[in-house]
């Protein structure tokens, strides 16, 4: 097992990573395993609803974590529903 420690990354290579991921699931060790590939894509429309409401409550309403809604729509550059530069009108003092 060879451990590395470069660029603040500890543990083991990732090669080593996938072979004990795979000798786990051969084991029946792992109950659930999702891939990435796995993972439900985003819908046009759930992204047109980014930003438009409380990333909590969009969550709750589309079936998905707070956390995977912050990511997507900070990745994409949306501001939040609560963020006072993107509403028409408002003027700073």
């Amino acid at each position: 097992m060879r451990i590395r420690i470069f660029q603040g990354e500890w543990g083991p290579a990732p090669a080593e990573r996938r072979e004990r991921s795979r000798r786990a699931q051969r084991l029946g060790l792992v109950t659930y395993v999702r891939s990435r590939s796995a993972r439900r894509p985003w819908a046009p429309e759930e992204l047109t609803l980014l930003g438009t409401l409380p990333d909590v409550e969009l969550a709750v309403r589309l079936g998905r974590t707070p956390s995977a809604v912050r990511g997507v729509r900070a990745k994409r550059g949306i501001p939040t529903a609560r963020d006072r530069r993107r509403k028409p009108g408002f003027a700073a003092r």
